[in-house]
């Protein structure tokens, strides 16, 4: 009992200090275990930005490469693929850089070695990269994969960057990147070895991504970073490795086993002095990081909860302009409050601010610093260009809306023409139809072809009229022709003047073509005009060409204006009342027949536009029309007919009767395939509508044609669109009739596709 009373002070002072010192290394060990964090946090961030900016500097030397190939001095794979070389020598983290064809095949590589795979592949047919392709090819603008499986073999992301010479699309620049490549080419060794690394884009989509990412960060603080790359949002995601835990997990058994054999204080000791050494390392890696933020372009700051910059790197600083705060703008301070409450809250919050004197729309994201509720990282980036291009995407969408209406309405309404035309025609060939009512079924047959010619109109105006062949016309003829259409643009405030000289003045275009360059013109002029005023449209001569004028007394064009009127979606109308496209459609079909636009104009001095075409020689004399009643022929011959609308399959049947046919009626392909099976004899000729449920005309041509080999095929159509596209229809040699059409044009197509074995159907 004595022996224990005079061990107690020493027991008691033993489980003291062991008590005091046991409570200071559980201190340290919390204080460590938040550096680790915020240094985790830190090397997210650094890393990156580091990838960030590498990824932007290996793109903008594709760009450069594009550049060169525009200027034409690199039109020979020897010299593409030496400078393409250079390149990659010099930058480092391509896997290749190739040359595409305007088909989407890739004709050049580099290195070859490595990308034979690739060589003579088509991008325009791989699932996964053909969107970004016909991007590019559609826009003219550069477009970019997300990770997919490449032809290489391996995972990464490809860009396309079209080359435009002359107005003319000749093929692509393709910049490839193997993402694992670029991650370890981008970041420091330091980095890759100490940690687990995951990268997803903003959708969740996973780019890549270290086997022991997913155990690591079950059990390690994660830290984060966004980047911008190819057009997108990435997130970084970072977390020690095991080796590093190993290395901390080994120092903490060390102390333990350190206090349980007394030696406390010798611990305790090499904690002080290894803590402070990792202050001196995190203190370094902090000065990096801050000169890192300091020369990017991006705004960086740390707020306050008031919001005022307690440090900013350049480029915040130029925007801030000695203002002390961010979001002042009249119409961002409710968001930019609500913003930083939560922030401070600990919540990540992302919004969009203007900022600056010009209140240049920017895309600001405030991170909390970990448990330091004292200030929160702002991160801001100019967010013009993805509105810019957001902009001119949801234009497209919406023409391409438009377009599709105005088939949709086409389609329709031309089977209602040719029903119409069809059974006038028909009923005007009967010889007892009185002599009145035969005037009445010829001024229903005009009816219905003006009608016809309203939706080819519409068609022009929506841009998504069929494809039409140039013909030799007389410009003076064809705008003539549309006076009465023009008119009906203008308002009632202005005036419109059309003049045309007597003489005919012969140019090579498709009259759709040249409707849509006169109603451009015109709707810009009236646009144009504030008040009253007035449109001059006039045709006359120029030199060896004929010229296409349209003047106004507008508002008139800047310089600055006039430079940029024929780049695709530019537009000073406000949101909402024009595409932007109407003068790069004209300056494109104006070119592509060897013509060219001028512009001159002045602000308060109107504008005036002249579109000039190279004159040809007159076309050779054209028979008159022949009459609209259709002649009786001799019967003898078979016709599948296939077509899904009721009224003109019935019509269209009675006109081959009456004029000697034998007809297989089918309300679509799978019944006309049933009676052409059951058929006691083939038939001689197909005639079907081209746009029809459950198989389209084009492909149920091609399945009788492995039938009946020598059948002749006719094809109608109110609107075609690219139903007709692809070289199986070119091989069919088929007749391609439009709705609503004679009863003559349908049978004379029919005699220009009989098989000579049938023999002539001889008129009446």
């Amino acid at each position: 009992m004595t022996t224990h009373r005079r061990n107690l002070p020493v027991l008691v002072a033993t489980v003291a200090v062991a008590c005091a010192l046991t409570a200071a290394w559980f201190w340290l060990g919390q204080a460590e275990a938040r550096q680790s964090a915020e240094r985790t946090e830190r090397d997210a961030r650094q890393a990156s930005l580091r990838l960030s900016d590498f990824v932007t500097a290996r793109l903008v030397a594709v760009e450069s490469i594009r550049r060169i190939r525009e200027a034409g001095l690199m039109d020979e794979e020897a010299t593409f693929v030496r400078s393409a070389t250079i390149v990659q020598n010099e930058l480092g983290g391509y896997l290749a850089i190739n040359w595409i064809a305007p088909d989407g095949t890739i004709v050049w590589v580099s290195p070859a070695e490595r990308n034979a795979a690739a060589r003579g592949r088509n991008v325009f047919r791989h699932p996964q990269a053909s969107p970004a392709a016909r991007e590019a090819e559609r826009t003219r603008r550069p477009s970019a994969t997300p990770p997919i499986p490449l032809f290489q073999g391996i995972a990464g992301f490809a860009t396309y960057y079209p080359v435009i010479v002359e107005g003319e699309l000749i093929g692509f620049v393709n910049g490839v990147f193997d993402i694992r490549g670029l991650v370890e080419a981008s970041l420091e060794e330091g980095i890759l070895e100490a940690h687990e690394l995951r990268i997803t884009t903003d959708e969740g989509a996973l780019v890549h991504e270290t086997p022991g990412f997913e155990a690591a960060s079950a059990e390690r603080p994660v830290g984060r970073g966004d980047m911008d790359v190819v057009g997108g949002r990435w997130q970084l995601a970072l977390v020690q490795n095991d080796a590093t835990a190993h290395v901390s997990m080994a120092r903490h058994v060390f102390l333990a086993v350190g206090l349980l054999l007394t030696l406390l204080c010798a611990a305790l000791g090499v904690r002080i002095l290894s803590r402070r050494e990792r202050q001196k390392q995190l203190e370094r890696e902090q000065r990096e990081l801050a000169e890192l933020v300091a020369a990017s372009r991006d705004l960086h700051a740390l707020l306050d909860r008031d919001g005022a910059a307690i440090r900013a790197n350049d480029a915040a600083q130029f925007w801030l302009e000695g203002k002390a705060r961010f979001g002042d703008h009249v119409d961002d301070r409710d968001a930019w409050q609500a913003a930083l409450a939560g922030a401070f809250a600990g919540t990540p919050q992302r919004l969009e601010l203007r900022l600056g004197p010009d209140a240049a729309q920017y895309d600001v994201s405030l991170q909390p610093l970990g448990d330091d509720s004292r200030a929160v990282a702002l991160h801001a980036k100019d967010d013009r260009e993805r509105r810019r291009l957001e902009d001119d995407l949801r234009r497209a969408q919406k023409l391409e809306a438009i377009g599709r209406l105005a088939g949709g309405i086409a389609h329709d309404f031309n089977n209602l023409l040719t029903a119409v035309t069809g059974l006038a025609t028909v009923a005007r060939s009967d010889p007892r139809l009185p002599e009145e009512l035969a005037e009445d079924m010829d001024a229903i047959v005009g009816a219905a072809e003006r009608g016809s010619d309203l939706t080819r109109k519409l068609l022009a105006f929506a841009r998504t009229d069929p494809a039409e062949p140039d013909r030799v016309v007389d410009l003076g003829e064809q705008i003539r022709g549309l006076r009465r259409l023009l008119r009906q643009l203008v308002r009632e405030d202005v005036s419109l003047s059309v003049s045309c000289p007597s003489t005919p003045l012969w140019v090579s275009i498709a009259p759709s073509q040249l409707e849509q360059i006169a109603l451009n013109l015109v709707v810009n002029s009236i646009d144009a005009i504030e008040g009253h005023g007035h449109v001059d449209v006039r045709v006359e001569p120029a030199g060896d060409g004929v010229a296409l004028i349209v003047e106004d007394d507008g508002a008139g064009m800047t310089e600055d204006v006039r430079e940029r009127v024929f780049e695709p979606f530019f537009t000073t109308k406000a949101p909402g009342k024009g595409t932007g496209l109407g003068l790069a459609s004209v300056y494109g079909i104006a070119r592509a027949r060897g013509g060219s636009v001028t512009i001159d104009s002045a602000p308060g001095e109107g504008t005036r536009v002249q579109v000039s075409f190279p004159r040809v020689e007159a076309p050779p004399t054209v028979a008159p029309t022949p009459s609209i009643t259709p002649e009786p022929r001799e019967h003898g011959a078979l016709v599948l007919l296939a077509e899904d609308e009721p009224s003109v399959r019935a019509t269209t049947s009675r006109i081959l009767r009456l004029a000697g046919f034998e007809v297989l009626e089918a309300e679509n392909g799978r019944v006309a395939l049933d009676l052409l099976e059951r058929s006691s004899k083939p038939p001689d000729v197909l005639v079907s509508d081209v746009i029809m449920p459950e198989m389209r005309g084009p492909e149920l041509a091609l399945a009788v044609r492995e039938r009946c080999p020598d059948i002749g095929i006719v094809l109608c159509s109110g609107y075609v669109g690219d139903a007709l596209e692809g070289p199986e229809f070119e091989t069919l040699g088929a007749e391609l009739v439009a709705k609503p059409y004679r009863p003559s044009e349908l049978l004379d197509a029919i005699e220009r596709v009989r098989p000579p074995a049938t023999g002539a159907v001889a008129s009446a």
